[in-house]
């Protein structure tokens, strides 16, 4: 993929992920409490549980990005669906996207999160960041 292609890509999934994450923030400020659950990969919003793929995670103050594929700290059924995000390497045959980790800016991770977002066919991305660093970043999926 050229540089060209790659921009009108990201071009692409920026507009589909603003349209995307406007609707589901909805979910999030009506919903009141909610939990993620790794194993089950399901995120729960009030009383709606979504499913969800795990992306990745960052440390923002050693400015590193992990795959949620290449996480051994994650469980089986985490890491087998994150494996889906291996085809961005495929598709752009960027080492960025097939490499276990990486030092990133926050503009980097939000590109990440764009693709894997776009490419998951996802209805919107989830970010835990209260328990501290690292991150975790979660494309969820339509509602159960």
């Amino acid at each position: 993929m050229t540089d060209h292609e790659f921009a009108q890509l990201l071009s692409l999934c920026d507009r589909e992920f603003v349209e995307k994450q406007e609707k589901f923030q909805m979910w999030i400020a009506t919903s009141g409490m909610w939990f993620y659950d790794l194993e089950e990969c399901t995120l729960t919003l009030g009383d709606t549980k979504f499913e969800v793929t795990p992306i990745g995670t960052f440390g923002a103050s050693s400015g590193t990005w992990l795959w949620a594929w290449a996480n051994s700290e994650f469980p089986p059924n985490a890491i087998e669906r994150a494996e889906k995000l291996k085809c961005l390497y495929e598709l752009t045959g960027w080492e960025v996207f097939e490499n276990p980790g990486t030092h990133a800016t926050v503009d980097e991770l939000q590109i990440f999160n764009l693709l894997a977002i776009h490419i998951l066919d996802s209805v919107g991305l989830f970010q835990d960041g209260e328990g501290g660093e690292p991150a975790l970043y979660l494309a969820v999926h339509e509602a159960q």
